[in-house]
């Protein structure tokens, strides 16, 4: 089966932040998405911006918005501009939201408050004009629709994801049994719908980390597995695959993490150290994450491939991010030959 990849980054000085762009571009990554949390990190949209003008390829959009923070028809006209700035290349991916309402004081959203959302931002692109909240929205501008992807985690939202997104991103964990589940539920919501899973475009969440050594990336994973396993726990830990004899120390990783240092290299240690305090290193990464030398990441991919999980989104939070693109396109994706498929220049 064909793997696809993507890369998910948080914006940063202009200067570090494109030179991100530019090498998964090079390497040819189909998508790049952009965290939206206004409080830890530079604006989304300033960032694709910059993307869109500094690559040739790759698809780009946030990953994720959240309908908290954003009102629908701001979101449509900012990644329509994406888009037209990009030549067509932009998509836009929303979720229920984690540390942007949490940082100012907010709760994430109800499924209901997604449902009506995506139904907004659809119908805008359509038609011009849509109900939201009582109230009659418009947009009349946009002369391309641009796809929604829905990201879930829990079985609902994923149900949800899978009847209204035209693509959804999945954050629950990529162990066999926890991704098998998860296409199983996104199956029965694109039903709901009237379509098929083969209809939509599914990608899994997956914090990754890549090194000459296993040891050196299964360290610098720690951010990404802590702050992904901390949105998906952050919504209930019961009915969530956790062994018994873990389930308090996940509790404790949920009630310790600091938002107010989401995924900030250099800036994070504590919720950094906390998987290693906890002793839940070994499970997360088993259970969330790709992270290896080249040889060992390369066996993980094939793995998950032979699971279904053939469409991989990787959280990509190590300090140098440049090294770590380039030792994916140079040293992982020659020992998977013909199994990944790279996005062509435009």
């Amino acid at each position: 089966m064909t793997t696809r990849f993507g890369f998910l980054f948080m914006p940063a000085p202009p200067q570090e932040y494109i030179s991100w762009i530019k090498e998964a571009d090079a390497i040819g990554a189909e998508k790049i998405g952009i965290g939206d949390s206004q409080s830890l990190y530079r604006d989304v949209y300033v960032a694709l911006a910059l993307a869109a003008v500094n690559s040739k390829r790759i698809q780009i959009g946030p990953r994720v918005t959240n309908p908290i923070t954003r009102h629908p028809a701001v979101s449509a006209s900012a990644i329509a501009s994406i888009d037209e700035l990009s030549d067509g290349r932009a998509f836009f991916a929303i979720g229920t939201g984690h540390s942007a309402p949490l940082n100012i004081g907010m709760k994430p959203a109800k499924l209901a408050d997604m449902r009506e959302y995506v139904g907004c931002m659809r119908a805008l692109f359509q038609k011009g004009e849509a109900p939201y909240q009582g109230r009659t929205v418009r947009l009349t501008w946009p002369k391309r629709y641009v796809p929604i992807y829905v990201a879930g985690s829990g079985p609902k939202a994923l149900r949800l994801a899978g009847e209204i997104g035209d693509g959804v991103v999945i954050g629950c964990g990529i162990s066999r049994s926890v991704a098998q589940e998860a296409l199983s539920i996104v199956a029965e919501g694109a039903r709901a719908s009237g379509c098929e899973l083969k209809d939509l475009d599914v990608w899994f969440y997956i914090p990754s980390a890549f090194a000459e050594d296993t040891a050196t990336a299964q360290l610098e994973v720690r951010g990404s597995v802590v702050s992904g396993s901390h949105a998906y726990f952050y919504g209930g830990i019961e009915g969530r695959g956790v062994p018994k004899h873990l389930v308090d120390k996940v509790r404790q990783l949920v009630e310790s993490y600091r938002v107010d240092q989401h995924i900030r290299p250099n800036q994070s240690q504590d919720n950094y150290d906390l998987i290693d305090k906890l002793g839940l290193r070994e499970y997360l990464v088993d259970r969330f994450a790709i992270a290896g030398g080249p040889k060992d990441a390369a066996q993980r991919i094939r793995d998950l491939a032979s699971w279904g999980v053939t469409n991989i989104w990787m959280s990509l939070h190590a300090p140098d991010k440049v090294r770590t693109v380039r030792v994916f396109g140079q040293k992982v994706l020659p020992l998977l030959g013909d199994q990944v498929k790279v996005a062509k220049e435009a």
